[in-house]
């Protein structure tokens, strides 16, 4: 058994199918659901919230333990390819903050997670308490059980338009309670806003832009995993702003290469 965990900066019902003998006394659906109940029992345990299983997570893991399968291994690493799990997320619909995964093999489900949960790395990866959802890949090699676990703080998606809204409903609010003039969305300020967060996106770098003489305006460059999560200093108290324009846009480069939001917000 091996395991690792994946950083960076940065739902759900299983429809996937695998290799099984009759080994397996499950169908591969009854199978994961056995498995992640082991896996939220142990969570539980330790007070930990329940993971949620994802389709992509089972097709990634289900894809990488027929590989394994096949050239009859127990690596991170495609045996074929080379790819690692932060290169098939990034080929994924996924945006994920954290992701880490766990092999094993034995004779049955409920042994092998055992087996699992004795060693303090592939523990460490059950019991995360960061990471939100999970994927299985179940197959077998001559009656003997491969199994894959991957584990992940899945990003929810959101439009653009939805996180402009959050973010300005979030800013005019504390104005209103600190008894401050909310501020009016001004297009032009959306349009600086947009036009340098697509270009953060292409050069896949933080940086700011340049605002001349304009010493009225202030600007905040963001990437961040989670726009929620997130406590942005903003200085939304200054009396003299009026207007704000605010642009987010959720991207994978190859700096992020699983995916994060980039943002501008213009005050002035």
């Amino acid at each position: 058994m091996t395991g690792v965990s994946v950083r960076v900066l940065c739902g759900a019902i299983p429809i996937v199918f695998s290799l099984l003998s009759a080994h397996c006394l499950g169908s591969p659906e009854s199978d994961r659901l056995q498995m992640l109940e082991l896996v939220n029992t142990a969570r539980k345990s330790a007070s930990l919230s329940e993971l949620t299983l994802s389709e992509d997570l089972n097709r990634i893991a289900q894809d990488h333990c027929r590989q394994l399968v096949r050239f009859n291994v127990t690596t991170h690493d495609d045996p074929e390819t080379g790819q690692t799990l932060t290169d098939r997320i990034e080929q994924s619909p996924i945006l994920a903050a954290v992701a880490s995964e766990n092999i094993g093999t034995g004779k049955s489900i409920r042994k092998i997670h055992e087996k699992l949960l004795k060693s303090p790395k592939h523990l460490e990866n059950i019991m995360d308490p960061e990471i939100t959802h999970c994927g299985f890949g179940i197959a077998s090699r001559n009656d003997h059980l491969f199994i894959v676990q991957d584990f992940a703080r899945i990003i929810p998606a959101s439009t653009p338009m939805e996180i402009i809204e959050f973010l300005k409903h979030q800013i005019n609010s504390t104005r209103t309670a600190n008894h401050l003039q909310i501020l009016i969305e001004d297009p032009i300020l959306r349009k600086l806003a947009h036009d340098h967060t697509e270009r953060m996106i292409e050069e896949d770098r933080l940086f700011f832009p340049s605002l001349g003489s304009d010493a009225s305006r202030k600007v905040y460059c963001v990437t961040t995993p989670e726009i929620s999560n997130t406590v942005f200093d903003f200085n939304i108290y200054a009396r003299h702003f009026v207007k704000m324009g605010i642009y987010f846009r959720q991207a994978k480069t190859v700096n992020q290469p699983m995916g994060i939001w980039w943002g501008v917000v213009l005050f002035e």
